[in-house]
């Protein structure tokens, strides 16, 4: 029996083998346009009949076209391929994408989706999450750097106040223009029953102050001086003319 064959307006006849056997090789895999190329077989022909075996394959049945239908569905898709390639229709599309108000209705409907809400919000808590960590990082490297600070400030503070352990600061002392603090302070001690000499004193001068007469710093070659004289100061209270001067450790500002 000869083979049933399928006229179409182009003239050209394909056997039903023929394409039967195009549409096998489409579903080992090959795409329709490359079975189109191999067999020879219009790619809308193909495109045709593969679709209408997987709508037919569920249903176990497979969709028969006579030969007058076949002709009007090859011609109807002729028509709109043609109608979809010529170039007033490319025109109209390509500038109703470009049109402005095309492209702010797109916008629009973008921005407001629920997919790019929840895009822009999961961006947003991961970029936060981010910063909270770097956040929390950088806070524990402040808070040990404080900690060492402090523990640097109150070394240097006990080295500035051993460096002071003998001296003292004599404040009250009336102020001339050519004095000798170092006598005024062996004075001082004298009038408290202390015994001083200028060689037990390595330093004596009197300190920068708004207030007057202006405060004295003492330092003595020994601990045991300082010790001694800081022991005694509580008697100026009953010498005439050094009632109001007050001897006080040398503190640092810690």
């Amino acid at each position: 029996m000869p083979p049933k064959y399928v006229k179409f307006s182009n003239i050209q006849q394909y056997s039903q083998e023929e394409i039967q056997t195009a549409i096998y090789s489409i579903k080992q895999g090959i795409s329709v346009r490359q079975a189109s190329h191999n067999f020879n077989i219009p790619y809308s022909t193909l495109q045709r009949h593969s679709t209408n075996e997987e709508e037919s394959f569920g249903s176990g049945r497979q969709t028969v076209f006579t030969a007058e239908e076949e002709n009007h569905l090859f011609h109807a898709i002729t028509v709109l391929e043609e109608i979809l390639t010529t170039e007033t229709f490319v025109k109209e599309i390509h500038e109703k994408l470009l049109s402005s108000e095309f492209i702010n209705n797109l916008c629009r409907s973008i921005v407001e989706s629920d997919i790019f809400i929840q895009t822009i919000a999961t961006l947003v808590d991961n970029k936060l999450n981010v910063y909270e960590t770097k956040l929390s990082v950088l806070e524990e490297e402040n808070k040990q750097l404080k900690s060492h600070i402090h523990s640097i400030q109150a070394k240097v503070n006990d080295m500035d106040q051993y460096s002071k352990r003998k001296d003292v600061i004599i404040t009250g002392i009336p102020q001339t223009p050519e004095e000798d603090t170092t006598k005024l302070v062996i004075n001082l001690a004298k009038e408290i029953g202390f015994d001083l000499n200028v060689k037990d004193i390595y330093a004596s001068h009197r300190l920068p102050s708004k207030s007057q007469p202006k405060p004295n710093i003492v330092g003595f070659l020994r601990y045991t001086d300082r010790t001694e004289l800081l022991k005694r100061r509580r008697q100026l209270k009953d010498v005439n003319g050094y009632q109001k001067v007050y001897i006080n450790e040398h503190l640092t500002k810690l």
